[in-house]
């Protein structure tokens, strides 16, 4: 039942309303309510991102985009679909991958791909963030998260409410992080791997 509980309030935070703003406050019970899978997911992400200097920024998107790994395709984001953790729209892995052709094969083939490889799917996430930072400024991070979800459409209600939302994520795992993740018997076990 708690599982069942658990998966409702994450879908209603992630989908319900795409123009709703959730407090700090919200996203700590949320995180509190993720299982210990979608937490290590979150934690593995937010440690490869140290080395980029965006682990805040690629653990709320991988938090936001696909519930902390729960729902890794969406055939309805844009005119191709995005998939893995962080949803990366097909079309544009496609197009910084010019040696690709865009069939439906090959679209499903690179979705599987990101589905799979969480390193394929952090570079590209990577990638798309980089991109956004020499389009919009390197520290503007609110149009950068906004044009993240909705590209040129950033200054939407819905691209808006997006970056909102992932600068309040970011609030709560900065101050989750020295609580759950830097203490833990679980975590440690993950940041050797990783180091690896």
């Amino acid at each position: 039942m708690k599982k069942i509980l658990t998966i409702l309030m994450l879908v209603s935070l992630v989908f319900a309303s795409r123009y709703r703003v959730y407090s700090v406050k919200d996203y700590v019970k949320a995180f509190n309510s993720l299982s210990l899978q979608q937490q290590k997911l979150l934690y593995e992400v937010f440690k490869r991102g140290e080395v980029v200097d965006l682990q805040y920024t690629l653990t709320a998107i991988a938090w936001k985009e696909s519930m902390a790994g729960l729902a890794k395709v969406n055939m309805w984001d844009g005119d191709g679909g995005s998939c893995g953790v962080f949803h990366n729209r097909l079309k544009s892995v496609f197009g910084r991958h010019k040696e690709w052709r865009w069939t439906r094969v090959n679209a499903n083939m690179v979705c599987t791909r990101l589905v799979e490889n969480l390193d394929f799917a952090f570079t590209e996430a990577v990638a798309e963030i980089r991109y956004w930072q020499k389009v919009r400024g390197e520290n503007n991070w609110m149009s950068i998260w906004a044009s993240y979800n909705a590209g040129i459409h950033y200054k939407s209600a819905q691209a808006k409410a997006y970056a909102a939302n992932i600068r309040n994520m970011i609030k709560a795992i900065r101050y989750l992080v020295a609580d759950k993740w830097e203490n833990s018997v679980e975590f440690v076990k993950i940041k050797k791997r990783i180091k690896k």
